[in-house]
């Protein structure tokens, strides 16, 4: 059994330093932009004869002060900023080595304008995901008000989402830096998935949680919140370290045999996984103990209810017979 209630305090502390250690590197030290984003050209090609990638580098660095070489499938494919007609034949003498000229496969210019667009786009997606996340959440907890009220289980939800989408990203930033990972629109569907993916396992530890309380409240036993979140985490403990595995040796899997293409994919995605799974054990559930909004026993919470139900309705009753007095 994993005692996590008691030490919620240690893992609370834990996500924070990772957050903040994420948004600072984040906003120090950002991840480059593809051409999706930043706008630039892509050129896919490949050659008849062996030309090493470092021979191609060597021709374009001292012309081009960024650009992202990468191996594809059997060729190359690299980005570079926005050309003109003279930096598109610049480019395509660089590339003749040796004698050898290059076979375009693919070219493919974005412009500032439509890079703008694809943002927006991007980032409307992922708020509007995010938001009619939370309000599935809030409407599936809405019978759920002691103690805690049920939007709140959305705004943990919410909480803990920041979190699964925050950490990867300060993560791929230093892949960013030492490599040339870049965010793409690949990369904005790994996030989509991932927060897809922390969600499923956050709801069903809340699950848990709703049904705990309900089992205790017709057995009439009092148990506490803290006891009733260790026991659901406990009973959904196995599945998730089950189910994150099983997907982090096919992401495993698609990194190492994947083609270049999809190996940063399959990698946030899989840095995803581990961070969501803490994320839903370790991170939502303690953290939705610090929103206890009461620290009666359920009995005495539906009195009390009961109590201001009846001086509610006591409260019509009297103001009808003044009306009806009035008249």
């Amino acid at each position: 059994m994993v005692s996590i209630m008691k030490k919620k305090k240690v893992f609370l502390s834990i996500s924070f330093i990772l957050i903040v250690a994420s948004l600072l590197l984040i906003i120090f030290n950002p991840p480059k932009l593809g051409i999706e984003f930043s706008g630039g050209t892509s050129v896919e090609f490949s050659y008849n004869q062996n030309i090493l990638k470092s021979e191609i580098e060597n021709r374009i660095s001292g012309s081009f002060e960024t650009y992202v070489l990468r191996e594809k499938g059997g060729g190359y494919s690299l980005q570079v900023g926005d050309l003109d007609e003279d930096g598109r034949l610049e480019l395509l003498s660089l590339l003749n080595i040796g004698g050898a000229a290059p076979n375009i496969s693919a070219y493919q210019s974005i412009g500032p304008s439509i890079s703008s667009e694809i943002t927006r786009k991007a980032l409307i997606a992922a708020l509007l995901a995010t938001i009619i996340i939370i309000l599935y959440v809030a409407f599936a907890f809405r019978k759920v008000s002691y103690p805690v009220s049920s939007w709140k289980y959305g705004l943990v939800a919410m909480i803990a989402l920041a979190h699964d989408v925050i950490i990867p990203t300060g993560i791929y930033s230093i892949f960013s830096y030492i490599s040339d990972a870049q965010i793409d629109v690949l990369f904005v569907t790994a996030l989509l998935a991932i927060i897809g993916y922390s969600i499923n396992d956050t709801i069903v530890i809340f699950d848990r949680i709703r049904e705990g309380l309900r089992m205790s409240r017709e057995q009439g036993r009092e148990v506490s919140f803290s006891e009733t979140i260790e026991s659901s985490v406990n009973k959904s403990f196995s599945r998730s370290i089950n189910t994150s595995l099983t997907t982090a040796f096919a992401l495993g899997t698609l990194y190492f045999l994947g083609g270049a293409v999809t190996q940063w994919f399959a990698l946030t995605l899989l840095i995803g996984v581990f961070v969501g799974t803490y994320s839903s054990l370790f991170f939502a559930a303690p953290l939705l103990s610090l929103f206890k909004t009461s620290s009666k026993s359920y009995k005495d919470y539906v009195k009390d209810t009961q109590g201001k139900d009846a001086l509610s309705k006591a409260e019509r009753e009297l103001n009808e017979r003044l009306d009806r007095n009035h008249r």
